[in-house]
């Protein structure tokens, strides 16, 4: 019986963990579509350069997102 009760709360555990994050994730990645969204329309415009490794406004703000993200949480 009590294998039983430990088994489901650590489930719940989990699953709140992953909601979470994802919450976080999804924040970051819409906070980081501006800053991005505005280097890419400088960069058109001649005031800055990209970098080699640019991807696009997306690829840039996933990026950002995905390491900022488990920065929080491993805090």
């Amino acid at each position: 019986m009590t294998d039983r009760i430990s088994r489901a709360y650590t489930s719940r555990r989990r699953n709140t963990r992953v909601w979470e994050y994802r919450i976080y994730f999804t924040l970051i990645f819409l906070v980081g579509l501006f800053p991005a969204t505005v280097h890419c329309f400088l960069a058109r415009i001649g005031v800055l350069e990209r970098g080699e490794r640019w991807n696009g406004i997306i690829n840039c703000a996933w990026d950002k997102a995905r390491a900022y993200t488990p920065m929080i949480f491993s805090a």
